[in-house]
């Protein structure tokens, strides 16, 4: 039993540190897109990730002309 808990244990660490690599690849390659508000200033930076999914190209370019125009 102890040999098994010890086998789950490390899968466990294995699993929790291949994720987090991967949401920080996703967040550090990422390109960051200026954040507009309603007036056109920009406000700050947001970078894409991996898990979001309301992220799409209409939405890049629909805020890359805000800020650009």
């Amino acid at each position: 039993m102890k040999q098994t808990a010890y086998v789950l244990t490390i899968i466990c660490i294995v699993a929790i540190i291949v994720i987090s690599i991967l949401v920080l690849n996703s967040v550090i390659d990422s390109e960051p897109v200026p954040v507009v508000d309603e007036e056109g200033n920009v406000v700050g930076l947001a970078y894409k990730s991996l898990f979001a999914k309301s992220w799409n190209q209409e939405e890049t370019e629909e805020i890359e002309n805000v800020v650009w125009e």
